[in-house]
């Protein structure tokens, strides 16, 4: 969902919701990387932030309104994987 803080904060009309990821992403280093402990880890961070955020409903839209090209050019990692299937 950090990959995707702006397209999640259209979603649900939050633009103070897209900040708090952005800084976030930039203080991680990357999208991926937001996940330095349980205590904080993004699901924990989302909804502190956004106590209404529903992970099955929100997300997808969010992740759908990204758009797959651009999820994998934020986050090299998850790029990685289908590209070392084949």
């Amino acid at each position: 969902m950090f990959a995707a803080a702006a397209e999640l904060g259209a979603c649900v009309d939050d633009d103070h919701l897209v900040a708090r990821l952005a800084s976030d992403t930039d203080a991680a280093g990357g999208p991926e990387l937001v996940n330095d402990d349980p205590r904080t880890a993004p699901s924990k961070r989302l909804l502190r932030y956004y106590p209404g955020y529903v992970k099955t409903l929100d997300g997808p839209l969010a992740i759908a309104e990204l758009g797959v090209a651009a999820l994998r050019a934020k986050c090299p990692h998850l790029d990685g994987w289908p590209t070392g299937l084949v």
